[in-house]
């Protein structure tokens, strides 16, 4: 069982974000699309994973290959999915950037970090291979879990990636009550000397993308508003045909309430 905002896509049903696609200029709609897809494959993901840990249980020594890829799999693809998202929203947004996306920049930093050192893993691998650490190139992936809530104990997991890979756990008391709503808290992926906290990491990303809605909503009304006087046409019919094909250029960017608009 999946509790709490857990299980919660990152961008909701309702948000505006599901609507202005097809009404954006080509430029601005690739960008939106992009993002929109980044971070509903997080939400397909960060469902896989704690499903994959759920079902390990306390069973990790029998975890399979296949189970072990399946859970780096989904988080390196959420570290992947929120750095080309970080890296899009650094581009498409305003200078400087306002508070909320300043934020989801600087607290989601770390993912581009570990990305450029995938991504240098030629170079980077004689030396990663003789240092004290001796830690596999995906990392170690770190939880903790409650098998049988409301009872105690709560159990601490560490598994390292690779064939030489090992399980350890520990009994831990948890530090707040706010761990007690959940089965699983913690999520961590460790790699390259970083350590990524997967679950702030995911609710980040939410914060952010519910932080830019109201405003990303306010920007298409308001340049439809201004189209629909310049051109005489109803601004309840623009308003009617958002998600048909864009009937004006538009320069949107993820900003939110009281920051600059371009």
């Amino acid at each position: 069982m999946i509790t709490d905002d857990w299980g919660d896509p990152v961008i909701a049903e309702g948000s505006f974000h599901r609507r202005i696609p097809a009404g954006l200029a080509p430029e601005s709609r690739i960008a939106m699309d992009a993002i929109i897809l980044c971070a509903d494959i997080v939400t397909c993901d960060w469902r896989r994973l704690q499903h994959g840990l759920l079902t390990i249980g306390m069973e990790t020594e029998g975890i399979t290959p296949l189970q072990r890829a399946d859970l780096w799999g989904a988080a390196w693809n959420i570290v992947d999915q929120i750095h080309l998202a970080r890296e899009i929203a650094r581009r498409i947004s305003s200078s400087p950037p306002g508070p909320a996306t300043q934020a989801f920049l600087n607290d989601t930093k770390v993912t581009t970090l570990v990305r450029n050192c995938m991504d240098h893993i030629p170079e980077m691998l004689p030396q990663h291979g003789i240092s004290k650490k001796q830690t596999p190139i995906f990392g170690v992936l770190n939880w903790f879990f409650w098998p049988n809530p409301p009872e105690y104990p709560y159990f601490g997991f560490s598994m390292s990636a690779g064939s030489s890979a090992s399980t350890r756990s520990w009994i831990v008391k948890p530090p707040s009550d706010e761990w007690l709503r959940s089965p699983l808290h913690g999520i961590s992926l460790q790699s390259f000397d970083h350590e990524i906290l997967l679950d702030r990491l995911v609710r980040t990303f939410r914060i952010w993308i519910a932080a830019c809605d109201p405003s990303l909503e306010e920007q298409v009304l308001s340049q439809l508003a201004e189209y629909a006087e310049r051109s005489g046409e109803s601004f309840e019919a623009l308003i009617a045909a958002i998600d048909q094909p864009p009937l004006i250029k538009m320069e949107i960017t993820p900003s939110e309430e009281g920051e600059p608009r371009n």
